[in-house]
C-alpha cells in the first residue's frame, strides 16, 4: 500500500504574540497525509487553536517553514494568500456565523461570489449540490432563523465545502450541539472524508468524538506530542 502524501508539512513552528507575551506554539513539527481524518486535542490555552489559525492561514508563524500541497505558502503575497485559502481550505466553527438575513442557500453561494466577486451562473445549482450533501438541499430557501441549531450547522459546513477544498478545518464543530445533533455532524464530517477523500482536521474537547478519527494529534503547553 502507498502512503498517501502529506498535504500539510510544519518544520520547526514558533508562535509568539509579542514581547513578554507567553509562547503560543514552540517548535512544532507536524505532517498530515492527504485524506486523513485527525482530532486536534489538549487542555485550553495549549496552543490548540493557534495551530488551526496557522494551518488555515489566518495567521503567520514567528519562525518556521509551512508548505501545503507542496507550496511554501509563507512565500505568497497577500492576494496569491487570499485566493489560496479561499479555493483550497474550507472553516467550519463552533458557531455558524450564518448571515440571518439570508436563506440557507444564499449564504452557501456567499463565499463563492465573495471569490468570483459577483453573483455568477451555476452558483445557486453549486449551492443546492453542497446542500444536498449535508442533507439540507429540502431547506434550500429556509431562512436561517428558522433552523435548528444542527441544521444551521450543516448549512455552515455547506458554505465550507462549497468551492470544493481539499482540506476542512473544524475549530469545535460539534460544542455548541447536543449529543445527538453533534454524532450527526461528527458522522457527515466521516462520510465526506470517505466518500469525497476529503481532509479533515477537527479541534475538539470532546474525547468520545475524538476516540473516533483515525489519528489524535495532541497540543500541550505549545508543543506537539507525536
Amino acid at each position: 500500500m502507498v502512503e498517501a502524501q502529506p498535504i500539510l508539512v510544519m518544520r520547526d513552528i514558533v508562535k509568539d504574540y509579542g514581547e513578554g507575551r507567553a509562547r503560543a506554539l514552540d517548535g512544532v513539527n507536524l505532517s498530515v497525509a492527504a485524506g486523513a481524518f485527525a482530532a486536534i486535542i489538549g487542555p485550553s490555552g495549549s496552543g490548540k487553536s493557534t495551530l488551526l489559525n496557522l494551518i488555515g492561514l489566518l495567521d503567520r508563524p514567528t519562525q518556521g517553514t509551512l508548505q501545503m500541497l507542496g507550496a511554501d505558502v509563507l512565500a505568497l503575497t497577500p492576494g496569491q494568500l487570499t485566493a489560496f485559502r479561499g479555493s483550497k481550505l474550507g472553516f467550519v466553527f463552533q458557531f455558524h456565523h450564518l448571515l440571518p438575513g439570508f436563506t440557507a442557500a444564499e449564504n452557501v453561494m456567499l463565499p463563492l461570489m465573495a471569490h468570483a466577486g459577483r453573483e455568477r451562473a451555476g452558483m445557486r445549482t453549486k449551492a443546492l449540490e453542497t446542500l444536498a450533501l449535508v442533507g439540507m438541499e429540502h431547506l434550500a430557501d429556509a431562512a436561517v432563523p428558522k433552523l435548528s441549531g444542527g441544521q444551521q450547522q450543516r448549512v455552515a459546513m455547506a458554505r465550507a465545502l462549497a468551492a470544493d477544498p481539499v482540506l476542512l478545518l473544524a475549530d469545535e464543530p460539534t460544542g455548541n450541539l447536543d449529543t445527538h445533533n453533534a454524532d450527526e455532524i461528527f458522522t457527515l464530517l466521516r462520510r465526506l472524508n470517505q466518500d469525497k477523500g476529503l481532509t479533515v482536521l477537527v479541534v475538539t474537547h470532546d474525547s468520545r468524538l475524538a476516540a473516533r478519527c483515525d489519528r489524535r494529534i495532541e497540543v500541550v503547553d505549545g508543543h506537539v506530542r507525536p
